[in-house]
């Protein structure tokens, strides 16, 4: 597909409460368009205090996302009214020497209200959908403002698109654009000899973090000297405290399981994996087995949890049924204990990495789905 550069300029309006694992992957697509020498801006804001800053604002977002350019100055605290106007204001500003500038926010409650300056910018407009948890705020006036402005969807996961498909109203027509994900791979080392299990992420329900002391347990009947490396994203939750307190109470020490909190170099987390184990309940696409095919990492995750399954298919050699926590850990053993059925999974996904999920792949679909129709 021939691309057409000139003139065009892209914004990423961003709303999140945390370094999530959608923020990364909509950062990748910023860094893939701006190394085939397209003009990206990158606005980040916090949901919670409608913060406007720049990429030495906050040290992990300069470390992890690399250089955002943005407004000079941080403002703090400041109503989303007047941050949406200084967006708009950016907008315009640097949308001048440019013949085409397209828009994309990835929170849809973040969109603003028609008028005033608004009005003013006539740039195509997109509403970015990564989880099918932000369908929730798909509703009464955010979803009158998507109609009104004449909003796309971009979607960067099958389950998500099937959700919002059943969740959009069947009486008025949207425009709807399936675009993927992809990882950054230039700079991502492959794992050698790696030993230990690794569980990455939050604790909380969705994550499945309460089933990790369980089937520690029932590894640890096979293979004694098995090693879980838990890297903790939110390590001041209560979720983590009750994790920590269970793991007292069963006796289980540093001998088998390592707790590591916010590793901000993700070489640090993946390092001395052999396995990864994808917990969740429910998960749209999955950074974590994202980041572990790029590796090489063989990673395991429950039948019908979402985005390890549109990653590998209905592949029996990574999923097992959903929270039969016995299964998952025959197959661990498996995994650990079996090194046929540890380089067949390690082979298959060295096919799979070069066929799915690659930055040109979802440079090409993104360009046809924001083209000029």
């Amino acid at each position: 597909m021939k691309i057409n550069k000139k003139g065009k300029v892209y914004f990423f309006i961003v709303f999140s409460e945390e370094l999530s694992g959608s923020v990364v992957l909509l950062r990748t697509l910023v860094k893939t368009l701006e190394s085939n020498g397209f003009v990206c801006h990158l606005i980040f804001l916090t949901g919670k205090r409608a913060e406007l800053f720049d990429g030495n604002s906050l040290f992990y977002i300069e470390e992890i996302l690399g250089e955002v350019k943005l407004w000079p100055n941080k403002m703090l605290f400041v109503r989303r009214r007047i941050v949406n106007l200084v967006i708009q204001f950016y907008i315009l500003w640097k949308s001048k020497k440019h013949d085409e500038y397209i828009i994309i926010y990835n929170a849809v409650n973040s969109i603003p209200k028609e008028g005033g300056m608004n009005n003013l910018i006539k740039g195509k407009k997109y509403v970015w959908i990564h989880e099918s948890k932000y369908l929730l705020n798909l509703h009464g006036e955010n979803l009158k403002k998507i109609k009104n402005q004449n909003f796309e969807f971009l979607v960067s996961s099958q389950i998500a698109l099937k959700d919002l498909k059943d969740y959009l109203p069947k009486n008025k027509s949207y425009k709807i654009h399936f675009i993927g994900s992809a990882i950054d791979s230039c700079n991502i080392i492959k794992v050698q000899n790696g030993n230990k299990v690794l569980i990455n992420g939050y604790m909380d329900w969705n994550k499945g973090s309460d089933l990790i002391l369980p089937l520690l347990k029932l590894v640890l009947n096979k293979i004694p000297d098995v090693i879980f490396k838990v890297v903790v994203s939110n390590d001041s939750s209560q979720s983590f405290s009750n994790f920590k307190n269970d793991m007292s109470r069963l006796g289980l020490t540093n001998k088998n399981i390592e707790i590591h909190q916010s590793l901000k170099n993700s070489e640090d987390i993946y390092n001395d994996a052999k396995i990864c184990l994808i917990l969740s309940r429910n998960e749209s696409l999955s950074l974590v087995g994202l980041e572990s095919m790029f590796r090489e990492i063989p990673f395991l995750f429950f039948d019908g949890c979402g985005g390890p399954e549109e990653i590998v298919g209905n592949n029996s050699l990574f999923s097992v049924p959903f929270l039969e926590l016995y299964s998952m850990s025959e197959r661990i053993i498996d995994l650990y204990t079996n090194v046929g059925s540890f380089m067949q999974a390690k082979n298959y996904i060295k096919i799979l990495k070069k066929e799915k999920y690659t930055t040109n792949q979802l440079l090409v679909r993104f360009q046809r789905a924001t083209a000029n129709n």
